[in-house]
């Protein structure tokens, strides 16, 4: 099956992809809520959605995630293999059922990202 192969700082963090995908896609997003470089964030991520096979249902799948920060440097190798490194998640997303694509536990984990980060910001020293 088709698959990405990647590496981060010339060390493979793995293999991704799955069977019977409809997309499967490489993300390097970067945003700034306020345009200024203190709050911006980078992340790599490896995604797709399955083909449509049963139930009518479609399935979107993380296959990786990580932040990432300037001036890292990522290799990303097109493979044909049958060898893939487990995607982390798979949930629902159709006309009939929305899943989540976070957890509880996975938000809640983000928000204390995000509040560590504002009070590291905010209350340097602290």
């Amino acid at each position: 099956m088709l698959a990405f192969q990647v590496s981060i700082k010339g060390v493979v963090a793995g293999t991704f992809g799955f069977r019977d995908w409809a997309v499967l896609a490489a993300f390097l997003t970067a945003t700034s809520r306020t345009r200024r470089d203190d709050d911006e964030r980078i992340e790599f991520s490896i995604r797709g959605v399955e083909e449509i096979l049963r139930d009518d249902a479609s399935y979107h799948v993380l296959c990786f995630r990580r932040s990432m920060s300037r001036g890292e440097e990522i290799n990303l190798r097109i493979v044909d293999t049958d060898l893939v490194d487990p995607p982390l998640k798979r949930y629902r997303s159709d006309a009939i059922i929305q899943e989540e694509a976070l957890t509880d536990e996975e938000y809640l984990q983000f928000e204390r990202e995000e509040y560590e980060r504002l009070k590291a910001k905010f209350e340097p020293g602290s």
